[in-house]
């Protein structure tokens, strides 16, 4: 027995030395929420049934503060046409399938919790898979609410998955304020792309259609569809993905 005991000690510290390489912090996501959250960690093909904001904010596991600077952001539930008034999602007024409409009109920012828990959310709630919309927004931003990019280009984008305004009318305030609001709208607009709504890019490009997730993600960053910037960023995203950044000591000092 005691040498049992010593062989299963021997192999634990094996174990936590194997997790710490790479810096990678030890993460206890918790049962059975967990297991839940992970059930719902897929990739939800275009035209299936997605899941309610409700439902995954059930299912989200607790998660420990990384980022405490976000914590105002991370409380705050938008108020629909204080915050934000988003136009309807038609051919008319936004160059998109009057389909994906549906997708705008869940959208409402109305979960509040700590930043992964956000982005778990987020993730299940549009059907994508966690990590992959963990690592874009260790690309966009760091895991900043903070973040104001292409200030130089004269659109400036915010938060934590880097919302333009000038491009996604009727987001401001809301997707500075609020971290869930932010994580929603981007991902509600990358779903649409998914599923193949989006009209104008099917006009100028033969390739574009339902199913392409690293399109669309590409497209989030670049506005384009498959280009080189796009490309980049798909890179960055699976690369961030593939280590888990978010879970390296020295994330912290990340911006």
């Amino acid at each position: 027995m005691k040498n049992f005991r010593r062989m299963f000690r021997s192999a634990l510290v094996a174990l936590l030395v194997i997790g710490s390489i790479g810096g990678l912090l030890p993460i206890d996501d918790g049962a059975p929420a967990a297991d839940a959250a992970r059930r719902r960690s897929r990739l939800v093909r275009p035209g299936k049934a997605l899941p309610t904001g409700d439902t995954c904010a059930e299912s989200v596991p607790s998660r420990p503060e990384i980022r405490p600077d976000n914590e105002d952001e991370n409380s705050y539930i938008p108020v629909k046409e204080q915050d934000y008034n988003l136009i309807p999602w038609t051919l008319d007024t936004f160059g998109i399938d009057d389909e994906a409409d549906a997708f705008r009109q869940r959208i409402d920012g109305n979960f509040a919790g700590t930043t992964d828990e956000i982005l778990l959310w987020g993730a299940c709630k549009w059907g994508f898979k966690h990590n992959v919309v963990r690592a874009m927004a260790v690309a966009e931003s760091a895991w900043r609410m903070s973040k104001v990019g292409d200030l130089d280009k004269g659109t400036p984008s915010y938060g934590i998955l880097q919302v333009k305004a000038a491009f996604h009318p009727g987001t401001a305030p809301a997707s500075q304020k609020s971290t869930a609001f932010n994580v929603d709208y981007a991902l509600g607009y990358i779903r649409a792309c998914y599923e193949g709504y989006i009209d104008w890019l099917g006009r100028q490009f033969d390739s574009y259609g339902p199913g392409d997730i690293w399109g669309c993600v590409g497209h989030w960053f670049s506005g384009g569809w498959h280009d080189e910037g796009a490309t980049n960023y798909v890179g960055d995203v699976r690369g961030h993905a593939r280590l888990k950044i978010w879970r390296r000591a020295d994330f912290d000092n990340w911006t």
